[in-house]
This record gives C-alpha cells, structure tokens and sequence, in this order.
C-alpha cells in the first residue's frame, strides 16, 4: 500500500477556522492595548513637558507659563512684561494639541500656571486628562513646583 503525507483539505479547514477563531478573540484586547499605551504616552509627554517649563524658568530666569485650552496645552517664557500671552520675542517650549479621545482640564485659575524662578513661590494645582474609554490621570503641582500623578 501506498501511504500518504501531507494535509486534508478537511484538516486545512479546520486548522484555519481555529486560526480565525483565536484572531478574532484577541483583536479586542489588542486594540484597547493601543488605546491605553496612546493614552499612557500623553500622559508622559505632559510630564516631561512641565518638566522643561520648570527648568525653563531657571534658564531663562524669568517666567515659564503653562496655559492649558480645551484642545490641548501650550507652554512659553513669558521675560517681557509678564502679561500671560506669548509674543514673538519670547521663546515657544511647546504647543501640543492632543488626540480628539483625550480630553484635559485644570483647576488653575484661568487655566493656566507658570513657574517662576524662584522656587516656592507658584500656586498648587492639578491637571486632569481622560480618555474615552474611563482612564483618569491627575498630575499635580505642589507650591514648590514639583510634580507627582496619579490614576483616578
């Protein structure tokens, strides 16, 4: 007799039905992974962000404002006359605007803060950013100026 190798058409089928199976089973998952690592690298760019503001504010000895809109937040130093708006001659750290699926609120008056360039001498506050899928982060700054967040 002569024996036969290979596969079925019949154990083909079956074998590419449990691929399509475990593909579809794992999709959903993967796709809130990507969701939440987007979310988590806002998240640490603002941190690193307010970080340059705060040294900013030594390098420059002079005001480093941080302005947050409902779109995203904008950092510069403010060296003229301290007025909160930037102006040409001041220099641009960053202006960010984030995805339409996070969304950033503050409890700073008038939105906004600025480090100075002497320490202790800011106003405490936080920074809130979500996300559509319930993820909350809260990142503070102390009267000092340090920074510390915290999921919600």
């Amino acid at each position: 007799m002569k024996s036969e190798t290979g596969l079925s058409l019949l154990e083909c089928c079956v074998s590419l039905a449990i691929i399509t199976c475990l593909c579809l089973v794992s999709y959903h998952p993967l796709s809130n992974l990507k969701h939440r690592l987007n979310f988590k690298s806002e998240v640490n760019a603002l941190l690193v962000n307010i970080q340059k503001a705060r040294l900013a504010a030594y390098k420059y000895n002079s005001y480093s404002v941080i302005r947050i809109t409902p779109y995203g937040y904008t950092i510069h130093v403010d060296n003229k006359n301290v007025n909160w708006q930037h102006d040409q001659d001041e220099a641009l750290i960053v202006c960010r605007t984030l995805p339409e699926t996070i969304s950033i609120g503050t409890n700073f008056t008038k939105s906004r803060t600025r480090y100075r360039p002497r320490p202790g001498s800011m106003k405490a506050g936080s920074i809130f950013l979500a996300d559509n899928d319930g993820n909350r982060v809260r990142i503070v700054i102390n009267i000092l100026g340090r920074v510390r967040w915290q999921y919600e």
